[in-house]
């Protein structure tokens, strides 16, 4: 299987340091820029082109579950990544769920959250492998290689955002 995408995610502490991603397919340049608000965690993401922002939330449906929103310039959902309750999930490992353009896909981890994947159906669309040791593992330092196999037509800066939200809401 071919990759659109792929680039290095590496954790920072506590999630205050600008970080910078590149594809290591396109060599092209993702800023990431937390903000410091309360009691929403959020994040400005640009390229030479767009900008979107993160926000990490809590969502009321029947539970209250861990969200991240990804907006656009003019404040329209994007994108959006929720915890899966007890009831929904068919494994007894974190399941996440990913909204874009309607359309719902599951995102599953394994033990020790060693990799995620993203996928629709039986396709693979987001492949990503832990590369940090256990020490920073266990301190809560995660870093990933990332890899994306089908874009489903969402331009690379989005990926990251996506992949941003993943990240935090496995580590809640």
């Amino acid at each position: 299987m071919q990759k659109v995408h792929e680039f290095d995610f590496n954790s920072t502490l506590l999630d205050i340091k600008k970080q910078t991603i590149i594809d290591v397919i396109t060599g092209q340049e993702i800023r990431i820029e937390p903000k410091i608000s309360f009691p929403a965690a959020k994040f400005v993401f640009t390229d030479q082109i767009h900008t979107y922002k993160g926000i990490s939330t809590k969502e009321k449906s029947n539970l209250l579950k861990n969200t991240f929103k990804i907006v656009d310039a003019t404040e329209n959902l994007t994108a959006k990544i929720s915890e899966l309750s007890v009831y929904q999930k068919k494994s007894v490992f974190k399941e996440l769920d990913f909204l874009y353009k309607e359309k719902n896909y599951r995102v599953k981890t394994s033990l020790a959250y060693k990799n995620i994947e993203l996928k629709d159906g039986d396709n693979l669309i987001l492949k990503a492998e832990r590369s940090s040791s256990t020490i920073k593992g266990i301190i809560g330092l995660k870093n990933y290689k990332v890899s994306i196999y089908n874009s489903l037509n969402m331009e690379f800066l989005l990926w990251v955002a996506v992949f941003k939200g993943i990240h935090l809401l496995i580590q809640e």
